[in-house]
């Protein structure tokens, strides 16, 4: 089940049941490729995890789970330059008695998309999305992710 709208972060993150991060590959179109139909790749099938886009993917604990609500509430005066690209390859992955929560991040253009809307505004700066990088990185969730001196990184 994909959780419910208006839920705060802060307080989902710390009663959830687990967190993890994640990388997948495009959600891109493709054509009726088996065991497909044709359409685009869905991060979440009928409220689970699609296990056949995903690339990695990893538990974190409670303190790694703080360092990353900082990171992605943080508000810090460096403005956010963003493009319009939207070709998302990581995920937050928030499991909260049997719901389903999930961030979409691509950090080429800078966008999020949200599954189950959150009740904040989250990574509203450039420095987030790096610091979110180097979160990934320290965690070994390296496909596609930006080099340095790529996209502002």
């Amino acid at each position: 089940m994909v959780a419910q709208r208006g839920t705060d972060l802060y307080k989902l993150l710390n009663e959830a049941d687990s967190v993890q991060i994640a990388s997948h590959v495009d959600l891109m179109w493709m054509e009726k490729v088996p065991p497909f139909r044709s359409g685009w790749h869905q991060l979440i099938n009928y409220g689970n995890i699609n296990d056949t886009i995903v690339r990695e993917r990893t538990n974190i604990n409670k303190v790694a789970v703080s360092e990353l609500y900082a990171i992605l509430t943080d508000e810090s005066s460096n403005k956010l330059s963003k493009a319009y690209c939207f070709n998302p390859h990581h995920s937050i992955l928030i499991y909260k008695r049997g719901e389903l929560f999930a961030i979409d991040i691509c950090f080429e253009c800078k966008g999020t998309a949200i599954t189950g809307e959150l009740s904040i505004p989250i990574l509203t700066n450039n420095k987030s999305y790096k610091d979110l990088a180097e979160f990934f990185l320290t965690h070994k969730i390296l496909y596609k992710l930006p080099k340095e001196g790529m996209y502002g990184y």
